[in-house]
């Protein structure tokens, strides 16, 4: 048990460097527009956080501690996530593909 905290800690910095390089990917050199997106994504960071948390305590209040629906969903919501984060890329690449200029 020790070590799965471990490493879902160790989970937490490694998507803050993602994310800062997707936002300044998103931002595209605009400074202003990367710290607008950074601070929008810290919000909802810290929004989401704090929802599951009281779902979290919630649920280990009303059932218990019940480990195995805590996992549950933490597996159903990082294969959400991916699926999110996957998505949107291929339409952005295709888009970044389409606008490239063509030299003939």
């Amino acid at each position: 048990m020790i070590s799965s905290y471990f490493l879902a800690g160790l989970c937490l910095p490694g998507l803050i460097s993602i994310f800062l390089g997707l936002s300044q990917e998103l931002a595209q050199g605009d400074p202003n527009k990367h710290r607008a997106i950074w601070g929008t994504a810290t919000v909802v960071f810290a929004v989401i956080q704090a929802g599951v948390g009281y779902v979290t305590a919630f649920t280990i209040s009303r059932f218990g501690t019940a480990y195995q629906e805590l996992f549950l969903a933490a597996t159903v919501s990082v294969l959400l996530a991916i699926l999110v984060d996957l998505l949107p890329r291929q339409k952005h690449n295709q888009d970044l593909t389409s606008a490239t200029p063509t030299t003939s």
